[in-house]
């Protein structure tokens, strides 16, 4: 149990490498913990087994906005947000900017509204639908600055339920494990439209990497 990160340490490493979260923002963080912690055992939205949740699901999480910095005008849509990772975290980060949230489990589209409510987050959608569906819709299609994803479908697949969101010089930013290299050379994706970020730059217990793609 000694190499569980703490909801404090979290906080104190996101001061320390991220940006200065305000009195808010640390509440925030302990109000998601708390919830997810407590719907958990009736949603599954992790492992039930997890013993580490800070660690491997708000730090992991946390890692996006060491790499990119969301700026106010920016629109993020967040594929398959599950019980909200990266999406809720990248949120109670950068305020300002506006997120959607998408997952096609409506038990899970159901909690992330409950967190919103909870925590006062704004200029934030929660949709029940699958991306491939809401691309095609105007008023989703080319909308995006970013597009999201951690522990969503294969990079190939990743990529091209991705690009219709994406405005020109948009770019998706995808949270990938060790067998990245084997993913990347699948989606045929050209080297000068990645960018491979080593997740262990901001935190020694991150073995995945994040990857920054050019949609165009």
């Amino acid at each position: 149990m000694n190499n569980v990160l703490s909801l404090a340490k979290f906080i104190y490493l996101v001061d320390k490498q991220i940006l200065e979260t305000s009195d808010l923002q640390k509440k925030q963080f302990e109000s998601y913990f708390r919830l997810l912690v407590e719907w958990n055992s009736k949603i599954n939205l992790v492992s039930r087994s997890e013993k580490n949740i800070v660690d491997r699901h708000f730090l992991n999480s946390a890692c996006l906005a060491h790499i990119v910095k969301f700026d106010p005008e920016d629109k993020i849509i967040d594929i398959g947000s599950g019980g909200g990772f990266p999406g809720i975290i990248l949120k109670i980060l950068f305020p300002q900017s506006y997120f959607t949230l998408i997952d096609s489990v409506r038990k899970k589209t159901d909690f992330l509204r409950l967190v919103i409510t909870e925590l006062g987050l704004t200029k934030i959608d929660i949709i029940n639908d699958r991306a491939e569906k809401l691309s095609s819709l105007k008023k989703f299609y080319k909308s995006f600055n970013y597009v999201t994803a951690r522990a969503v479908s294969s990079l190939k697949d990743l990529v091209g339920l991705s690009k219709p969101f994406l405005k020109e010089n948009g770019n998706m930013v995808f949270l990938k494990g060790r067998s990245y290299a084997d993913e990347i050379t699948a989606a045929a994706i050209e080297p000068r439209q990645l960018k491979i970020h080593k997740l262990s730059s901001f935190a020694e217990s991150q073995d995945g990497v994040l990857l920054v793609i050019s949609a165009y």
